[in-house]
């Protein structure tokens, strides 16, 4: 098994060397041909375009390079697991962490989106940014002036198969909602735990070319109405290596969850929510996964893996709290697990984000209703988010549009799941629908009328 990892982990760092030493010759053309004047705004855009160009033709290698086998998934989490358990060694690392020990910048009142000039952002260390941070970022000097950095107007946080990728690129055509570099940079869950990726500044670079349009718009009139956001679907509830993090030292259930982590950050941020009958959920996952965790979906596994999940969730329940056994990742691990169990008992997860935001900077979305009133649900997140109005044969261009992320050939082939596993998930999911419904005063979030 050792050997077998560490060919796994020989092939990712070769993939990734590839990928990135190829981004650097491209970018490094583009750049190094004005490296002797100015770099102003324009050619900045210019550049920040063909580097979006080679981040998308090149996403899936990225992509594959972390999850090449069977293995290297669980490579991946256990070593972030271990950079956690050295972090306290290393005081840079635990200072970045400490997210709530934070001072953030004062935002300018003269944008909507919570920007700040910062002289001299220093380069990033996380391998995942580090050629991407010079390429987007116009550097601070006393010659170009300051550089805007910007946090999300609005978190997508979830949930994972509840059509968060179509709702966030319907949401991004709105022409004050800028779409950032990628939909999901995940700093919040689970790449700030790695080591070089930790610092806040790393978030910042993932956002730098909505924060480059931002500049430039304002530049052009004074005032900035433009907004991004984040749409990483592990922040509801990525809450792995809770009891290992700051704040969270002698607690038995998670003090400190990604919710404070986001408020600490911007405390005025919306927070949009996506969610869907938990036990299609489930299924929809389990096919999504396998592609990640290279197994083959048939209906018979998956009804074994909800029978394990359920037998082992209820043995937990009978020895600790509920909230205990939803966060409990030895038993879930999030960047490992098939079905998703415990992430679907969303009252749990949502509880922790309606602790830290008002309720009115909190907006749920149905994702059945969704799917059939595309136009309807748009006008309602447009609403929350407090942007224009757009007319109807805008709002019925931008709902006509193919939808995004559907299900593989493989999974439609595969049909729905068996009737006896979904009348199994259904009992199982009941009680904590119930709940949902009751914390969002909505019946609808029963999934039963």
């Amino acid at each position: 098994m050792l050997c077998i990892n560490c060919r796994a982990s020989m092939r990712h760092r070769v993939k990734v060397t590839t990928f990135f030493l190829t981004v650097l010759g491209t970018l490094y053309s583009c750049i190094s041909m004005r490296k002797s004047s100015r770099l102003h705004l324009a050619e900045l855009k210019n550049v920040s375009q063909i580097s979006e160009t080679l981040l998308a033709s090149t996403k899936g290698v990225l992509e594959e390079s972390y999850y090449e086998d069977n293995n290297s998934r669980l490579l991946f989490a256990n070593d972030l697991e271990d950079s956690i358990k050295a972090g306290r060694n290393d005081e840079d690392y635990w200072r970045d962490l400490n997210v709530l020990n934070t001072i953030m910048p004062e935002t300018l009142q003269t944008m909507r989106n919570p920007c700040w000039w910062a002289n001299h952002p220093r380069e990033t260390t996380c391998d995942k940014l580090k050629l991407m941070n010079k390429a987007l970022k116009l550097p601070g000097t006393q010659e170009n002036g300051p550089v805007l950095r910007c946090l999300p107007y609005f978190y997508l946080i979830g949930q994972a198969k509840c059509g968060t990728t179509d709702l966030f690129t319907r949401i991004t055509e709105h022409p004050s909602i800028l779409s950032p570099m990628t939909k999901e940079p995940f700093w919040v869950f689970p790449l700030r735990f790695q080591k070089g990726c930790s610092s806040i500044e790393t978030y910042l670079d993932f956002l730098q070319t909505s924060s480059n349009r931002i500049q430039e718009n304002y530049l052009a009139s004074s005032v900035s109405a433009l907004i991004t956001g984040d749409g990483s679907t592990t922040t509801m509830s990525g809450n792995t290596w809770w009891n290992m993090l700051p704040g969270n030292e002698g607690c038995e259930e998670p003090c400190i969850t990604n919710a404070n982590i986001v408020y600490q950050m911007n405390p005025k941020a919306k927070i949009l929510v996506s969610l869907r009958n938990p036990a299609s959920r489930s299924f929809s996952y389990y096919i999504m996964k396998a592609r990640i965790l290279k197994y083959n979906i048939s209906k018979e596994h998956f009804h074994g893996l909800v029978v394990n999940e359920i037998t082992e969730f209820q043995n937990c329940i009978s020895r600790s709290s509920l909230r205990s056994c939803v966060m409990n990742s030895t038993e879930e691990n999030y960047l490992t697990t098939a079905i998703g169990l415990r992430s679907s008992i969303y009252h749990i997860h949502l509880q922790d984000w309606l602790k830290v935001f008002p309720r009115e900077q909190i907006h749920v979305v149905h994702f059945e209703h969704y799917i059939e009133h595309v136009a309807d649900t748009l006008a309602g997140v447009y609403n929350f988010l407090e942007v224009d109005s757009l007319s109807d044969q805008e709002m019925q261009r931008i709902a006509g549009h193919n939808i995004q992320n559907q299900r593989p050939l493989s999974g439609k082939k595969l049909g729905d799941m068996w009737p006896e596993t979904k009348t199994l998930l259904d009992q199982f999911f009941k009680p904590f629908n119930a709940q949902l419904a009751t914390l969002l005063d909505n019946d609808v979030f029963t999934w039963t009328v």
